[in-house]
């Protein structure tokens, strides 16, 4: 169901961050006169999300969404129009989204290890590497992953705590 925006008011603030966080997804969007298509993450009521939402100029509203079990954090839109999905530090899942076909690749870290939100493809789509920490010793990492299968294949220290955005 679309949400009007008040032409006096304006939109709300959680609006605008939804927005913001939307239209950090360049790669995904596209725009037309009417609306633009937008990923987000957001939480509806008790339940986190991340899906596609149209935004036009007097309203908006949501296209296509998959309910996630924890705040996503990292999204990325991957060319062949699937969805790559973080959760937010300390995180424990890693997501690939199609959402026209519905179809959902899961992927659980080990007890030894957390996903710290993001997620990007390395030179050349082969691999995806991840930031991570190692819960045994408080090192930061750089996961690298299969792109397909989403298992880790290695990794890299970072020399430091907590790495965030690659």
């Amino acid at each position: 169901m679309p949400t009007e925006i008040d032409a006096t008011g304006g939109p709300s603030r959680r609006q605008l961050v939804l927005w913001a966080a939307g239209s950090m997804a360049l790669p995904f969007a596209h725009a037309t006169r009417a609306a633009t298509t937008l990923l987000a993450a957001w939480q509806s009521d008790s339940e986190q999300h991340i899906g596609l939402f149209e935004a036009g100029e007097a309203q908006w509203s949501v296209r296509r969404a998959l309910a996630v079990p924890t705040r996503a954090h990292g999204l990325w839109a991957e060319a062949d129009g699937s969805v790559l999905a973080v959760a937010r530090r300390p995180g424990d899942w890693l997501l690939r989204w199609q959402p026209r076909s519905g179809k959902t690749q899961w992927h659980w870290t080990g007890e030894d290890r957390r996903f710290n939100g993001h997620v990007v493809p390395g030179p050349g789509g082969a691999a995806l590497w991840t930031t991570e920490t190692d819960l045994d010793t408080a090192q930061g990492l750089i996961g690298v992953r299969d792109a397909r299968s989403l298992e880790k294949t290695g990794e890299w220290p970072t020399h430091g705590m907590d790495p965030h955005q690659l």
